[in-house]
Protein backbone atom coordinates (compact mmCIF):
# COMPACT_ATOMS: atom_id res chain seq x y z
CA UNK A 1 0.00 0.00 0.00
CA UNK A 2 1.54 3.33 -0.88
CA UNK A 3 1.22 6.32 1.32
CA UNK A 4 0.36 8.25 -1.17
CA UNK A 5 -3.05 6.72 -1.05
CA UNK A 6 -3.22 6.49 2.76
CA UNK A 7 -2.82 10.49 2.57
CA UNK A 8 -5.30 11.11 -0.11
CA UNK A 9 -8.06 9.16 1.71
CA UNK A 10 -7.36 10.43 4.82
CA UNK A 11 -7.49 14.31 3.50
CA UNK A 12 -10.94 13.04 1.46
CA UNK A 13 -12.37 11.97 4.61
CA UNK A 14 -11.28 15.15 6.70
CA UNK A 15 -12.30 17.01 4.29
CA UNK A 16 -15.77 15.61 4.47
CA UNK A 17 -15.69 15.18 7.72
CA UNK A 18 -16.58 11.34 7.56
CA UNK A 19 -15.01 8.70 9.92
CA UNK A 20 -14.92 5.15 8.56
CA UNK A 21 -18.19 3.98 9.41
CA UNK A 22 -19.47 7.06 7.80
CA UNK A 23 -17.13 5.76 4.12
CA UNK A 24 -18.81 2.34 4.64
CA UNK A 25 -22.46 3.53 4.95
CA UNK A 26 -21.84 5.71 1.78
CA UNK A 27 -20.01 3.13 -0.29
CA UNK A 28 -21.44 0.13 0.31
CA UNK A 29 -17.67 -0.81 1.52
CA UNK A 30 -17.14 -2.48 4.54
CA UNK A 31 -15.86 -0.08 7.90
CA UNK A 32 -13.11 -3.33 8.24
CA UNK A 33 -12.00 -3.09 4.89
CA UNK A 34 -11.11 0.50 5.07
CA UNK A 35 -9.75 0.49 7.98
CA UNK A 36 -6.94 -2.58 6.39
CA UNK A 37 -6.52 0.10 3.53
CA UNK A 38 -5.77 3.00 6.28
CA UNK A 39 -3.42 0.75 8.11
CA UNK A 40 -1.56 -0.44 4.98
CA UNK A 41 -2.58 -3.93 5.29
CA UNK A 42 -4.43 -3.93 2.12
CA UNK A 43 -4.70 -2.68 -1.32
CA UNK A 44 -8.32 -1.53 -2.77
CA UNK A 45 -9.63 -3.70 -5.56
CA UNK A 46 -11.54 -2.66 -8.31
CA UNK A 47 -14.74 -2.31 -7.41
CA UNK A 48 -14.05 -0.92 -4.70
CA UNK A 49 -11.90 1.47 -6.05
CA UNK A 50 -14.85 2.27 -8.59
CA UNK A 51 -17.18 3.20 -5.78
CA UNK A 52 -14.16 5.31 -4.20
CA UNK A 53 -14.07 7.49 -7.43
CA UNK A 54 -18.44 7.87 -8.03
CA UNK A 55 -18.53 8.86 -4.09
CA UNK A 56 -15.45 11.32 -4.52
CA UNK A 57 -16.79 12.36 -7.68
CA UNK A 58 -13.36 11.35 -9.35
CA UNK A 59 -11.60 9.38 -12.21
CA UNK A 60 -10.63 6.09 -10.94
CA UNK A 61 -7.12 6.37 -12.59
CA UNK A 62 -6.47 8.99 -10.06
CA UNK A 63 -7.14 6.25 -7.26
CA UNK A 64 -4.79 3.62 -9.43
CA UNK A 65 -2.15 6.86 -9.64
CA UNK A 66 -2.51 7.03 -5.94
CA UNK A 67 -1.85 3.33 -5.21
CA UNK A 68 1.20 3.39 -8.00
CA UNK A 69 -0.55 0.78 -10.03
CA UNK A 70 0.00 2.80 -12.91
CA UNK A 71 2.14 5.65 -13.99
CA UNK A 72 0.65 8.81 -13.74
CA UNK A 73 0.14 10.29 -17.39
CA UNK A 74 2.61 12.92 -18.17
CA UNK A 75 3.34 13.34 -14.44
CA UNK A 76 6.74 12.89 -14.17
CA UNK A 77 9.25 15.17 -11.71
CA UNK A 78 6.29 16.86 -10.59
CA UNK A 79 5.99 17.77 -6.93
CA UNK A 80 3.66 16.72 -4.22
CA UNK A 81 2.13 19.93 -4.14
CA UNK A 82 1.71 19.99 -8.05
CA UNK A 83 0.15 15.90 -8.22
CA UNK A 84 -2.23 17.63 -5.07
CA UNK A 85 -3.49 20.08 -7.19
CA UNK A 86 -3.93 17.53 -9.92
CA UNK A 87 -5.80 15.14 -8.28
CA UNK A 88 -7.80 17.99 -7.18
CA UNK A 89 -8.89 19.22 -10.39
CA UNK A 90 -9.48 15.63 -11.15
CA UNK A 91 -12.02 15.44 -8.56
CA UNK A 92 -13.89 18.83 -9.80
CA UNK A 93 -17.11 18.32 -11.83
CA UNK A 94 -17.17 19.16 -15.32
CA UNK A 95 -18.46 22.62 -14.52
CA UNK A 96 -15.64 23.34 -12.16
CA UNK A 97 -13.20 22.48 -13.87
CA UNK A 98 -13.70 24.66 -16.86
CA UNK A 99 -14.47 27.39 -13.87
CA UNK A 100 -10.89 26.53 -12.62
CA UNK A 101 -9.15 26.91 -15.97
CA UNK A 102 -10.85 29.73 -16.70
CA UNK A 103 -9.33 31.01 -13.52
CA UNK A 104 -5.77 29.53 -14.28
CA UNK A 105 -5.92 31.47 -17.78
CA UNK A 106 -6.79 34.30 -16.12
CA UNK A 107 -3.91 34.23 -13.50
CA UNK A 108 -1.65 33.42 -15.71
CA UNK A 109 -0.18 36.96 -16.90
CA UNK A 110 -0.31 38.15 -13.73
CA UNK A 111 1.86 35.01 -12.73
CA UNK A 112 4.04 35.56 -15.78
CA UNK A 113 4.85 39.57 -15.10
CA UNK A 114 5.59 38.80 -10.89
CA UNK A 115 7.91 36.43 -12.30
CA UNK A 116 9.68 39.03 -14.87
CA UNK A 117 10.07 41.63 -11.87
CA UNK A 118 12.99 41.22 -10.26
CA UNK A 119 12.19 41.04 -6.15
CA UNK A 120 13.37 43.89 -4.13
CA UNK A 121 15.11 42.76 -1.04
CA UNK A 122 13.90 46.43 0.33
CA UNK A 123 10.36 45.15 0.05
CA UNK A 124 10.83 42.06 2.22
CA UNK A 125 12.09 43.99 5.39
CA UNK A 126 9.68 43.83 8.08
Amino acid sequence: MTERFIRWLEREMLKRDIGTNALARKTGIAASTISYWLSGKHEPDDANIDSLAVYFGMDRRSIYEFLGRIEPTQLVDLTEAEMDIIARYRSLSPVDRGRFLRLAEAFAPYQAEQEEQPADPAALKP
